[in-house]
């Protein structure tokens, strides 16, 4: 009821509005699952915004999914993140962000006379990444603290040992 004038006057309350209260608990529970775990950044860009959004509605309807799935098997319902934990690893797929080399050398094993072993002290340049020209994703020169026993050559772990030791041979 309101008041009009001194007089009150019956207003009917829209349907849309039951309906809303009626079903608002999914909508609800739907922001809770979000709330938990959020991927994603902040962006100012609209379109990333709406990918993570999207994103993060899509993994908690997967858990929903999955939780129901559980429920109708009889199995215990597993937490939020061990869902999350599994969804990233199975999205990575073991991918690394590391480029591979371009030219893939041939594993060669190294002669069995010579050793790499830990240096003392400082680090040194390593020799076989500094013929080759490599160096670090800063564009600094690679350095190691690990060489060839018999040789006394700063040389890295695996690849340029075998490298330096296939090309004596």
């Amino acid at each position: 009821m309101q008041r009009k004038n001194g007089r009150n006057i019956n207003i009917q309350k829209p349907r849309v509005s039951d309906v809303y209260t009626a079903n608002m608990g999914g909508v609800d529970r739907a922001d809770q699952f979000r709330s938990y775990y959020t991927v994603g950044r902040q962006s100012r860009k609209w379109y990333r915004y709406i990918f993570w959004f999207l994103f993060n509605v899509a993994a908690c309807n997967g858990y929903v999914l999955e939780c129901e799935h559980r429920r109708r098997n009889r199995q215990r319902k597993r937490p939020q993140a061990a869902f999350r934990l599994e969804l990233g690893k199975r999205l990575i797929n073991n991918y690394s962000y590391r480029k591979r080399p371009a030219n893939q050398v041939p594993v060669q094993e190294p002669r069995q006379d010579h050793q790499l072993v830990q240096m003392e002290g400082r680090k040194k340049e390593c020799v076989r990444c500094k013929s080759a020209g490599r160096k670090t994703p800063k564009g600094y020169p690679v350095e190691t603290k690990n060489k060839c026993q018999q040789c006394g050559v700063a040389l890295c772990k695996v690849r340029c040992f075998v490298e330096y030791h296939s090309e004596d041979a």
